[in-house]
């Protein structure tokens, strides 16, 4: 029933896996380096779920050759996540011969644990070597290392590049990638627990789940999700434009734009889309659509970026500079210091009183 378990749980994250791979393939980019990182990254996940659901339905010996190659596998997440990464601040970027040395380890291990399989050569020692040798031991040392390294430099470049991170698509709002470092944090944490699961058991602790079937669940969930957010909402990542503006709200977005330059509501911390629809003279509904069908974006998004220019308009006011940041905030429309801080850095990517100490 166990064993049944899991092969289900297998043979799902590697149809979805592979699907995802396939879509990213076949999708037209403005960065196709990006989409195709990406494509590289989802079927390294699927070939680690796929390896998986081998060592279940295959015998000895094949099934003992899967685990000793798919040890070596993992090597390629930390390099494909660095140079996704980097080609998503560079477009123009192209892959070079110098970054195939990223990937020497995988090459390495792969021949070095097929010799290993090679010379053991009994079903038991092969085993045995890969649950106590210490060479195994050393071996899921050195991949965690390199692991953590590779997404260590991942998240430094994305957080130091986080302005480039934001790019704009097809005129509309910023696309903010600062999800991607959160991202990066949850995996590291799902890393780690899998790591100290199988040191756990390797010396003998007691733990309630073995590491390998906890690391192919961990990659199936983490390949759904990718592929609702890739297939749904393409433009998280930019790989593609978002949708083009529907015109049949030209008009009442003029209107509005209209409305709220020379009216200036959003200065009032408690506007609502209610309030707002009734300046207007049109319903809430009418109103929620136009926005979200012809700019794009929310009420809540919309309002907050008049917000941020007024705020930055009176940070810049050479009699302002004696007032504090909140003072300023709560001025332009503002009605709290953590929704202020949160728009302003994902604007910015920085602070407000660094933002202001550098006018």
């Amino acid at each position: 029933m166990r064993d049944a378990l899991w092969t289900t749980v297998y043979g799902i994250g590697a149809v979805q896996g592979a699907f995802l791979c396939a879509a990213l393939l076949v999708r037209s980019a403005p960065n196709p380096l990006a989409t195709r990182l990406l494509a590289a990254i989802v079927g390294v996940f699927t070939l680690m779920i796929v390896a998986g659901l081998l060592t279940q339905v295959l015998v000895p010996p094949l099934s003992h050759l899967v685990l000793f190659l798919n040890t070596s596998t993992e090597l390629a997440i930390g390099p494909t996540l660095l140079l996704f990464a980097r080609s998503l601040f560079d477009r123009a970027r192209r892959l070079v011969r110098r970054d195939a040395l990223h990937f020497v380890p995988l090459l390495l291990g792969v021949v070095a644990w097929g010799s290993a399989w090679l010379a053991l050569g009994d079903g038991e020692q092969r085993l045995a070597f890969l649950d106590h040798h210490p060479a195994a031991r050393l071996w899921v040392l050195f991949k965690a290392c390199w692991f953590f390294g590779y997404v260590a430099a991942t998240y430094r470049l994305l957080r130091y590049h986080e302005r480039a991170s934001r790019v704009h698509a097809a005129g509309r709002g910023p696309v903010d990638l600062s999800w991607l470092r959160r991202w990066l944090l949850v995996l590291s944490a799902m890393a780690a627990a899998i790591y100290l699961t199988h040191f756990a058991g390797q010396f003998g602790l007691q733990v309630p789940i073995e590491s390998d079937p906890l690391a192919n669940l961990v990659l199936t969930v983490t390949v759904y999700l990718a592929a609702l957010m890739v297939l749904q909402r393409p433009w998280v990542l930019a790989l593609q434009p978002r949708p083009a503006a529907d015109t049949r709200w030209v008009r009442e977005c003029a209107r509005l734009h209209a409305h709220l330059r020379q009216q200036r509501p959003w200065l009032r911390p408690d506007l609502r889309l209610t309030d707002l629809a009734g300046e207007l003279g049109t319903t809430e509904n009418r109103l929620s659509t136009a926005i979200h069908e012809g700019l794009g974006t929310t009420f809540y998004a919309l309002v907050n970026r008049y917000r941020l220019a007024e705020f930055e308009r009176l940070a810049r006011e050479p009699g302002s500079r004696h007032r504090s940041v909140l003072d300023l905030a709560f001025e332009a429309g503002f009605n709290s210091k953590a929704s202020f801080y949160r728009v302003f850095r994902e604007a910015h990517g920085t602070t407000p009183r660094a933002f202001r100490d550098a006018l």
